[in-house]
């Protein structure tokens, strides 16, 4: 698998993600499992749902990068400690709510690094 074939999927992810409405469908359940294989060292056997816990959201934020959530509209971005963009461009997330919103982001901050 190519650098580009992994980022193209980490943005698709994220689109997916976006589209999210209903946690209680299949497609939802097989994207949560798809987001847990993204960790290095899966710690858990069944993987917490990081589409409806912004806790387990935060665990896909690659380190170094901060979030900024805007609940009202449920947006995010991650930037650096500084406040600035990632180098590649903003990674943001505009989803259903917020923990989607953080999901969508940590994937494109991960396809920009």
């Amino acid at each position: 698998m190519t650098r580009d074939s992994i980022r193209e999927g980490l943005v698709e992810l994220a689109l997916r993600v976006e589209r999210i409405a209903d946690f209680d469908t299949q497609e939802a359940v097989d994207l949560n499992k798809a987001l847990h294989d993204l960790l290095p060292e899966p710690k858990c056997v069944q993987p917490p749902n990081y589409l409806r816990s912004i806790d387990a959201a935060m665990s896909l934020v690659p380190e170094g990068l901060y979030p900024t959530l805007d609940f009202v509209t449920s947006r995010c971005w991650l930037r650096t400690a500084e406040g600035y963009d990632l180098i590649g461009g903003v990674a943001h997330g505009f989803a259903a709510t917020p923990a989607l919103a953080l999901v969508a982001a940590a994937l494109r901050a991960k396809a920009q690094s």
